[in-house]
């Protein structure tokens, strides 16, 4: 990408003056190979700006990238061109190193945002081996058919996902818009205030107070946001 040509792209609204000045004091003292790198640092700066944590170069390889209104974009190289560019370049790091930017396999980050992801998929893993406390299955099953009652002969995955959330120390439940993940997530909390009850965990003295539990949300929608924490 030529230093005009993203000029050109930020004329016409489809590329920050953060994503332009990213790219510029990036490759400023590359000497081989600063075009290629330039597209990739601007493309990357521009897809986190978006919400992205990185780009698939595969899916821009050979495109026009920033097209918008009056502005044909400037055309992305082929993906091998691309890659071995990238991976020759002292600005480029591949996973665990510490470059601006890290290229893991065709997916290209900026480097702290790797490590984000790196950190997160540890945490999770560290979360997947602790040990369950014990569930009573008998008060699981009553509290399951009085959330879930019996529909025909389809499986409610809603209701496994409940089951499955207190029988696992990692859950993951995914879906569309209206899958009933929010109703799945306010069951499952009250399934596991109503195992916390019977182990005791809620009582102190004649009164029953919450159980303890650090419950922590992020919420994309504003139904999730009503969830109960």
């Amino acid at each position: 990408m030529s230093g005009t040509g993203m000029r050109e792209a930020l004329a016409a609204g489809s590329l920050r003056e953060l994503d332009l000045y990213f790219a510029e004091r990036l490759t400023a003292n590359l000497q081989q190979g600063r075009e290629l790198v330039a597209i990739a640092a601007a493309l990357v700066s521009h897809a986190v700006g978006e919400g992205d944590v990185c780009v698939d170069l595969a899916k821009h390889a050979e495109q026009r990238l920033f097209v918008t209104e009056g502005f044909s974009g400037v055309a992305a190289p082929p993906l091998a061109d691309w890659l071995q560019q990238l991976a020759d370049s002292p600005l480029v790091g591949g996973p665990g190193q510490s470059q601006a930017l890290i290229l893991d396999e065709q997916r290209l980050y900026l480097g702290r945002y790797w490590r984000f992801e790196a950190d997160l998929a540890d945490r999770l893993r560290q979360l997947a081996t602790v040990p369950l406390e014990a569930v009573d299955r008998v008060l699981l099953r009553g509290g399951l058919q009085r959330l879930f009652p019996d529909c025909d002969d389809e499986i409610d995955w809603q209701r496994v996902a409940a089951a499955m959330a207190l029988l696992r120390r990692l859950l993951v439940i995914s879906g569309g818009p209206g899958t009933g993940k929010t109703h799945t997530v306010a069951a499952i909390l009250a399934l596991l205030i109503e195992q916390a009850q019977a182990q005791g965990k809620g009582h102190c003295g004649s009164l029953w107070r919450p159980p303890l539990a650090r419950l922590r949300r992020a919420s994309p929608s504003r139904s999730a946001s009503c969830v109960p924490g």
